[in-house]
């Protein structure tokens, strides 16, 4: 959330890039440039851009978006799908015609392609207390959602704490009885901690610190992003597990080395089910080649706050689509000549459900862009603007496009009055993974999709 703040609101640049590979796309060049014109579209068309886009509106659609803890799989009732409905009646306030909402099964046994489905998961408040040797909140999921591991079961203990060093080897438990206790761990790595001291050996729930990750290291009150990730069949023996600070982590170790006796009390309300994952589209219809599609993706989940990954994306797709139907009412621009198609997705398992069920794709997708991390502080997250291109082995030109309009992004005009006016960072990077654009390029698809957005000190990774 941190990140989030000075960005979106101070630079338009994100979203600038992102209509002009929409605008490019549905409509294809000019041929009657000035010579002294080196982008791809014609500068009335890059006005008008330039005077739509607005990186306050969007940075409110950012922090609307990151009021919710939108955990993937999450299914009725949940924040996600409170969020999903509340995004769908958003674009259709702004005018979207084809808006809908398709719910893929997630209960840990359904596969897609070679994908395991996650399972539901629910959850209402949390919290895990120090009894011994002092009397201390820990954490509390409503203060800070991030303390408690998502798929964690419910259950309420109090129990002996046991430290099992990097809790993530069969030596790190040898002459240690964890069964039925709160299992204390170093290093990150909360879903492989669970699955040896929870599934394997019957802890009741663990409690792991940060990673090592050197940049990190002075962000001493910084909470990481840990999951478990039980199977359908591990669901009732799945445990509950918080995350701690570096800060909170050295004050828990202190009292093991002191060699004093640690009890906490742990109290869970959350629910593991067959729960759903949503996926929330959007069509805007070309009407001249309606079945060539550009393809725009984001994807929606993440814990709260979670307001670059990824509200930022999210939020930049809403802001687009809003851009190109006042551009096209205006006369601006031309009515859309081919298709694009917005997908707001829970990250890879609900990109991957939806792509077994539009196998189509393949031969209707011209083009793709994920947008994943888009609208961060430079300055504040120690990053810069990637360009993660699409591979050459997927034939298309998008990558030149991205290439051509990203000099643009660089003069004055882009800064909104109430932000900073920091340089605009940019880096090319080649193809690689990590995100929605993946599925896309795999062959069963060959859609050319890179991707833009941030990597950072604070970019989560799966732990």
């Amino acid at each position: 959330m941190q990140g989030m703040k000075g960005n979106v609101m101070n630079k338009k640049i994100s979203f600038f890039g992102i209509i002009f590979i929409a605008t490019f796309l549905l409509y294809g060049a000019s041929s009657a440039f000035p010579q002294d014109n080196p982008y791809l579209l014609p500068p009335e068309i890059l006005k008008s851009i330039q005077n739509e886009v607005s990186g306050e509106r969007a940075w409110d659609m950012v922090s609307k978006i990151s009021r919710f803890h939108r955990i993937r799989g999450a299914g009725e009732g949940s924040d996600y799908d409170r969020c999903v409905e509340w995004l769908a009646a958003e674009l259709r306030k702004i005018g979207l015609q084809e808006v809908q909402i398709k719910r893929y099964t997630a209960d840990g046994f359904k596969k897609y392609f070679l994908w395991d489905s996650p399972v539901g998961w629910k959850v209402q408040e949390a919290e895990l207390w120090l009894v011994e040797p002092e009397k201390k909140l820990i954490s509390r999921f409503s203060d800070q959602a991030v303390s408690l591991m998502p798929y964690s079961q419910g259950r309420e203990i109090e129990a002996e704490v046991i430290f099992v060093g990097q809790g993530k080897s069969d030596a790190d438990y040898e002459n240690k009885d964890v069964a039925d206790k709160i299992v204390f761990a170093l290093g990150g790595g909360g879903s492989r901690v669970h699955r040896e001291a929870v599934l394997n050996r019957e802890a009741a729930g663990i409690v792991v610190g940060p990673s090592d990750r050197v940049e990190r290291l002075e962000f001493v009150d910084l909470i990481e992003v840990n999951r478990l990730s039980p199977t359908g069949e591990e669901r009732e023996k799945t445990g509950f597990g918080f995350s701690l600070s570096r800060r909170q982590e050295q004050e828990l170790l202190s009292y093991f080395e002191q060699g004093l006796p640690v009890r906490m009390r742990a109290k869970v309300d959350a629910t593991l089910f067959d729960g759903s994952m949503p996926v929330l589209e959007a069509k805007m219809t070309g009407q001249d080649f309606p079945s060539q599609e550009i393809i725009i993706m984001a994807h929606l989940d993440h814990y709260k706050p979670g307001a670059n990954d990824n509200a930022s994306g999210s939020a930049g797709m809403v802001e687009m689509a809003r851009n190109i139907l006042a551009m096209v009412e205006r006369g601006d621009i031309p009515r859309l000549r081919r298709t694009i198609r917005f997908l707001w997705v829970p990250e890879m398992h609900g990109t991957i459900a939806y792509l077994a069920e539009h196998q189509d794709l393949g031969g209707r997708g011209i083009a793709g862009l994920n947008l994943d991390m888009i609208g961060e502080d430079y300055a504040l997250c120690q990053s810069s603007f990637n360009l993660t291109c699409a591979p050459f082995s997927v034939h298309g030109y998008i990558n030149d496009v991205v290439l051509n309009f990203l000099p643009w992004l660089e003069s004055r005009n882009f800064f909104a009055p109430t932000g900073s006016r920091h340089l605009f960072h940019r880096r090319i990077r080649p193809y690689s993974g990590g995100s929605d654009h993946v599925m896309f390029n795999d062959s069963a698809f060959s859609i050319p999709t890179p991707m833009l957005g941030h990597g950072d000190v604070f970019s989560s990774q799966e732990l």
